[in-house]
């Protein structure tokens, strides 16, 4: 057997403390097109999740397989984690500058 290889219990604790953290990183990204309806532009909200969804699926299709090869399973989910943070990061500049 591989010395480097994870127990079940391990790759379960691996589990588990990745989708709590990928829920609630996706659930702080989904936030802003909830409160974008309210604070922009009526149709902000719909184009921010339009945009969110066509980035999402193209870069799924285009991007996916060279960013892990070139960064690795840990590095290209860290980095759509940090994109997913810029993504709210622009609403809430939107948000910012609309009321200053």
């Amino acid at each position: 057997m591989d010395e480097n290889a994870l127990s079940a219990q391990q790759l379960r604790r691996n589990y588990l403390c990745f989708s709590v953290a990928y829920s609630i990183n996706h659930g702080v990204v989904t936030t802003p097109l909830v409160l974008a309806t309210s604070k922009l532009d009526e149709s902000a909200g719909y184009m921010g999740n339009a945009l969110l969804y066509i980035c999402t699926l193209s870069s799924s299709f285009l991007l996916s397989a060279p960013t892990v090869g070139l960064l690795g399973p840990k590095g290209a989910v860290l980095l759509a984690m940090l994109l997913f943070t810029v993504y709210v990061a622009l609403f809430a500049a939107a948000s910012a500058a609309l009321h200053s």
